[in-house]
């Protein structure tokens, strides 16, 4: 939403945007395919019509439907909410799937002294999302007591056919704001990270950005490391090149 040259977002921006093409297309369908009045939106047409994933992703979706069909009734366009008739899904119970202790250290010898080292730890020890991880900053972490606090994210969004990041002081959910103990690993890790931003800042001069000073996940040059990276790096460097070498080691 634009007022003047500022760009105002909703809270879960990405999520919106993500699910918009969506919820588009089957109002569309409603509207403008079918051009009648009586199409019933049945539990079949949101599974048919929405790409397969969890029951929660299609009650997602059922919600923000109802609420665009709920505004085109009270305005008379429709005689009734057709998404009203929608039999609800159970929700899923998630069942995570995690890694061993063995299977940690093996992970944290092969990330060490890796771009990717920093996003691993605080996936690992802490379960923190990857916006969280980008937008981790120092005034989050309290050295005297030895906390870390989760409260800053950064987010990639699509808006208007570009990519842009959005930084906002404020997590997914209530629940997403938290103070945590540091680990003696991450603690190692952050005082490395201080020195080698120190010396790159000492090292490149007027090279080196200063305009994310505040942030921890930075590269030599001091710019914010990007939440894309985090994963195009995980695949490319971490699982694809390994799995590669093991692949021509067998011919």
């Amino acid at each position: 939403m634009r007022d003047g040259e500022r760009i105002f977002y909703c809270p879960a921006s990405k999520t919106f945007v993500g699910r918009g093409l969506d919820i588009t297309f089957i109002v569309n369908i409603y509207f403008i395919i079918c051009n009648q009045w009586f199409l019933p939106i049945t539990t079949a047409i949101f599974s048919y019509y929405i790409c397969p994933g969890t029951t929660n992703t299609v009650l997602h979706y059922h919600a923000n439907i109802r609420q665009a069909l709920q505004h085109a009734f009270e305005m008379d366009m429709i005689p009734s909410n057709p998404a009203d008739k929608v039999k609800r899904l159970k929700k899923n119970q998630f069942i995570g799937s995690y890694y061993t202790s063995d299977e940690l250290n093996d992970l944290f010898e092969v990330v060490k002294g890796d771009p990717v080292e920093l996003a691993v730890i605080l996936a690992a020890f802490y379960g923190l999302r990857r916006s969280e991880i980008v937008g981790l900053k120092w005034n989050a972490i309290n050295f005297q007591h030895q906390t870390i606090t989760i409260k800053h994210t950064v987010i990639p969004v699509s808006y208007e056919g570009k990519q842009i990041i959005v930084a906002k002081d404020r997590a997914k959910n209530k629940s997403s704001y938290r103070t945590l103990p540091l680990v003696p690993v991450f603690l190692e890790l952050l005082l490395r990270l201080l020195e080698e931003q120190q010396a790159n800042r000492a090292l490149y001069k007027d090279s080196y950005s200063n305009q994310y000073q505040d942030y921890i996940y930075v590269n030599k040059l001091g710019e914010r490391i990007k939440p894309g990276y985090i994963t195009q790096h995980w695949w490319c460097t971490i699982v694809c090149v390994p799995w590669f070498g093991a692949f021509q080691a067998t011919k």
